[in-house]
């Protein structure tokens, strides 16, 4: 029994249009950064974890946007692999990487990673029950 391969017939100029096409826009095989993060948390202390993909960054930050006010950078830029927050007040918090792109030391254009967002839920003070005074 014989197989029947198909032929490929690829011409040069063809690979080179391939191969110019990945050298010079490595956007087009590069994977996006991401940040994740607990859905929920009711002591406003939580940790957001991120990757930044495979694109060369001149710079990347954490933002952050409380509810649907604006987003607002938490820091310095990015370093490690995860940033903790203590104190947050009841709110939904939204968060996503922004960086600066470079390659072949050419800097420019903003890239901005999908959202995750943590729903926090901090319960009020409980109230003290009644004060019974001792009758005379």
């Amino acid at each position: 029994m014989t197989r029947a391969y198909p032929k490929i017939a690829c011409t040069c100029l063809q690979l080179a249009v391939l191969l110019a096409i990945l050298l010079y826009n490595p956007m087009a095989y590069a994977s996006n950064p991401s940040v994740s993060v607990a859905s929920t948390s009711t002591t406003g202390n939580y940790s957001v974890s991120w990757s930044l993909g495979s694109y060369s960054f001149q710079n990347a930050y954490l933002e952050e946007r409380k509810d649907s006010n604006s987003w607002v950078s938490t820091g310095s830029a990015l370093s490690g692999s995860s940033r903790s927050f203590s104190g947050k007040t009841s709110g939904t918090y939204t968060y996503r990487i922004r960086g600066t792109i470079c390659y072949y030391g050419n800097c420019s254009g903003t890239v901005y990673s999908p959202t995750d967002a943590i729903t926090v839920t901090i319960a009020p003070p409980s109230t003290p029950g009644a004060i019974s005074t001792p009758s005379s």
